[in-house]
């Protein structure tokens, strides 16, 4: 018995730390099981951030260094929370481990403690999408993705100090080796893959909802074809404002902007091309007043897109995304009434330039369908 329990209790502390650290994971594992429904805002002010803020002040004379670091406001689940907080004990008990001896037989407290901090963030980026697999895929809410986006980008923040800031506070052995910097590229990679995906499989079910119907089959008469282009429009404005206040709660503001404006500017591409492309050409021209009602419905599509972007300039929004300046281009040309020959004058002065040949030619023919395309 002494021979099976000697190299036993000569590393009695190992054990201990062994089980300590099965236990941290533990937790991080049930947090991920519970519940990934439950989130709360972050603030610049983060509480777990503090101590990192006053370590990376008291490093540097930059006056600015701090702010440079600071968190956006964004949603968090309360799951990464608490695998935060295991991260942290984990390091903190690294710190404050006694130095290994020389007896050959004794675990590296301070070693197990610090890779179980490590673990603690792999598991979570690993054991995440298998769990909520379902949630993060969903064409119906992009909640569940969205917060583990978020999630993503508060772990890799904090990763960014976390080693620098212990690694002061470790003993000697272990502040040459501790380091957490290497795992920022994988979460803002996961981060950057899950917002994308959120975001593509969001603006596919948009507009399929908005446009998937068949817009072939409509009464060639251009009232009908007034009245189908009006409710498309107004019905992608109102899914793309339900878009916005949802998505506005959960991500930080430059995020938020990047991922609606590309959601818009798919929207708007789409009733452009129902509108150049995909309707049939109706059987007389329209009268001055479809005009105007066309024009205010596209209008209202527009100002509901541009809404969120009201402090950016509009050649920075054009540039990001073409088809909002392409409807922009259109309401203009649809705000008065006009002839072919004006048309023409407006192509060629450039006032019209976001539309590609053919989708100019395609409205050319649904606005004068008695006319000739040919030379535009």
């Amino acid at each position: 018995q002494s021979a099976v329990l000697s190299p036993f209790l000569q590393d009695l502390n190992g054990h201990l730390a062994q089980k300590r650290r099965a236990t941290l994971l533990a937790r991080v594992r049930q947090a991920i099981l519970d519940d990934y429904a439950s989130s709360e805002l972050t603030s610049s002010a983060e509480p777990l951030l503090h101590d990192l803020y006053a370590d990376l002040s008291a490093a540097t004379t930059r006056p600015d260094a701090v702010g440079i670091f600071k968190l956006e406001q964004m949603r968090v689940s309360k799951c990464v929370r608490e695998v935060m907080h295991v991260v942290l004990e984990a390091m903190n008990e690294a710190s404050h481990a006694p130095a290994p001896t020389e007896n050959p037989h004794q675990t590296d407290l301070a070693t197990v403690m610090y890779l179980c901090a490590r673990d603690a963030v792999a598991l979570f980026r690993a054991l995440v999408p298998v769990v909520w697999k379902r949630e993060l895929e969903s064409n119906e809410s992009s909640r569940a993705s969205l917060l583990f986006h978020n999630d993503c980008i508060y772990l890799a923040h904090h990763l960014v100090l976390l080693g620098h800031a212990m690694r002061r506070r470790c003993a000697p052995h272990l502040a040459n080796i501790v380091i957490t910097i290497d795992l920022v590229p994988a979460f803002r990679d996961q981060a950057r893959a899950v917002l994308d995906a959120a975001v593509n499989r969001r603006a596919a079910a948009l507009a399929s909802k908005v446009f998937g119907s068949d817009a072939t089959q409509v009464e060639p008469t251009s009232a009908a074809l007034v009245m189908l282009l009006s409710d498309r429009a107004t019905l992608a404005a109102d899914e793309f404002s339900s878009l916005s206040q949802e998505w506005g709660g959960l991500l930080s503001q430059l995020v938020f902007r990047d991922a609606v404006l590309r959601v818009g500017n798919g929207l708007i591409g789409r009733c452009v091309k129902l509108l150049c492309v995909d309707l049939p050409k109706p059987a007389e021209p329209l009268q001055p007043g479809e005009l105007q009602a066309l024009r205010k419905s596209l209008d209202s599509l527009r100002t509901v897109v541009l809404a969120p972007f009201a402090s950016v300039s509009s050649e920075h929004l054009h540039a990001l995304a073409p088809n909002i300046l392409a409807l922009t281009q259109v309401c203009a040309v649809l705000s008065h009434f006009f002839t072919m020959h004006m048309l023409r004058d407006e192509v060629a002065q450039g006032n019209l330039s976001a539309l590609a040949p053919a989708l100019q030619r395609g409205l050319a023919a649904f606005l004068f369908p008695r006319e000739s395309t040919h030379n535009l």
